[in-house]
């Protein structure tokens, strides 16, 4: 864990939010920050009485609001689980933040870029999800530009699943204001294992340096 506390963004409505709250409020330590951006449905059905409640027994300040950019202002591990909030900008997330998709969709090509490595939940699903953008970017031939061309952006490699990481696999990152990616291709099977486990991966990765 770097120095500093970690803060955190949920980004998404409803129960998988929920649920990620309550994971969050139990399993990342010294969290002592987290902002939600429901974009779907009445704020109180993802912040629900018994989050607030878990959030009030762990010390942890909770902030609600409408804007993603808001949501995602000075986090350093950023979780996605809605489709409609994963229009994210380059110039929202933090130096060294950890961002983890499980919203099912592709996050925008600069967002995406922008990762220094890229984690999946499980290198199994990578065949039943060849719809997705940055698995096509994965798995094209890979190809070594020429040195006057070197503003290229590179080729997209998935360095390797949540398994592997939290066995002790290799650091997952050379810089630690990189930023890292993880993409969970089972969101539609999302439980409170698989958010255990992207807490535990969140607080191998470092969850980024605080800026500010």
């Amino acid at each position: 864990m770097p120095p500093g506390a970690a803060t955190v963004s949920v980004l998404g409505s409803g129960l998988p939010a929920e649920l990620l709250l309550r994971v969050v409020a139990r399993f990342v330590l010294a969290t002592t920050h987290v902002a939600v951006c429901a974009p779907a449905g009445p704020a109180d059905a993802t912040v629900t009485r018994r989050v607030v409640d878990e959030f009030d027994l762990s010390g942890i300040s909770l902030a609600v609001t409408p804007r993603v950019d808001e949501a995602a202002f000075g986090a350093n591990l950023i979780v996605i689980v809605d489709s409609r909030a994963t229009d994210l900008r380059i110039e929202w997330i933090a130096k060294g933040a950890v961002l983890v998709n499980a919203s099912g969709w592709d996050l925008p090509g600069p967002v995406v870029g922008s990762a220094s490595r890229v984690y999946v939940d499980n290198l199994r699903l990578i065949g039943d999800n060849l719809h997705r953008h940055f698995i096509r970017a994965h798995l094209a031939p890979r190809r070594t530009p020429p040195a006057s061309c070197r503003d290229e952006p590179r080729s997209l490699s998935i360095s390797g699943d949540l398994g592997g990481l939290l066995l002790g696999g290799p650091l997952a990152r050379p810089d630690p204001e990189e930023v890292v990616l993880v993409e969970v291709l089972g969101a539609g099977t999302l439980s409170s294992s698989l958010g255990n486990q992207l807490a535990r991966a969140a607080q191998r990765l470092g969850l980024g340096e605080q800026i500010g």
